[in-house]
């Protein structure tokens, strides 16, 4: 995605997918947040670990 996305383009879509996985993560008590992301192509631990990208 980042190559064809202008760079604030990128930073917005990287921070949207954070920041709603961050918020899922809150709210979702009865599975691992890991079993959603993965699948959709996220490393272990993406939203935990990852941090936003200035924009």
């Amino acid at each position: 995605m980042q190559v064809f996305l202008e760079k604030s383009q990128y930073a917005l879509l990287h921070n949207t997918i954070l920041k709603r996985a961050k918020h899922l993560d809150k709210k979702l008590n009865s599975i691992d947040i890991n079993i959603i992301m993965q699948p959709l192509g996220f490393p272990e631990n993406w939203a935990k670990e990852t941090t936003g990208i200035p924009q």
